[in-house]
């Protein structure tokens, strides 16, 4: 009786947090929409990729910590928080990336932009995955423009690059 009870509350906070991941899953919903288009070009098709699978990464490392302690009801709701937060967090890195890469006119200052933006990416780790292959699989990737690394911690790595004096 005690399982069934713990059961069914687990199952109701899981269905009641469903909507506290909007966030997550609003860019998932949009970026896959681009990835989805034929009329984008094959760049902006792939920085939403890169984001549908940062959010889907985050979203796995998640499951991991709440499958860890299930009778954690607190530490449920502060995992869903954190994954908004994180996923908004990386929206805005990437795409404050994008524009400070498309007002950058000289290839100095391209490679300055980059540069930054990859170390505060890779600096900046939020699960210490040792699973290099996958965290590091768009970092070492020359194809792709959003070569970060997939455990940033997306708050700090975005706080870091808007400190940076870009004169």
């Amino acid at each position: 009786m005690k399982r069934l009870f713990f059961f069914l509350v687990l199952t109701l906070s899981i269905v009641g947090q469903a909507a506290a991941q909007d966030v997550a899953n609003e860019i998932i919903k949009l970026s896959k929409a681009i990835v989805d288009d034929q009329k984008q070009d094959l760049q902006t098709r792939r920085i939403a990729y890169f984001k549908v699978n940062v959010v889907n990464y985050m979203k796995m490392k998640v499951r991991d910590e709440v499958l860890r302690d299930t009778n954690d009801v607190k530490g449920f709701n502060d995992q869903i928080k954190m994954l908004n937060e994180q996923s908004y967090a990386m929206y805005q890195f990437v795409n404050l990336f994008v524009k400070r890469l498309s007002e950058s006119t000289k290839n100095e200052a391209k490679e300055v932009v980059m540069t930054r933006f990859r170390n505060a990416s890779i600096n900046n780790p939020l699960f210490n995955d040792m699973d290099l292959d996958l965290v590091l699989s768009y970092y070492n990737n020359p194809e792709y423009l959003t070569r970060f690394s997939l455990d940033t911690d997306w708050v700090k790595a975005l706080d870091e690059v808007r400190s940076k004096k870009w004169d």
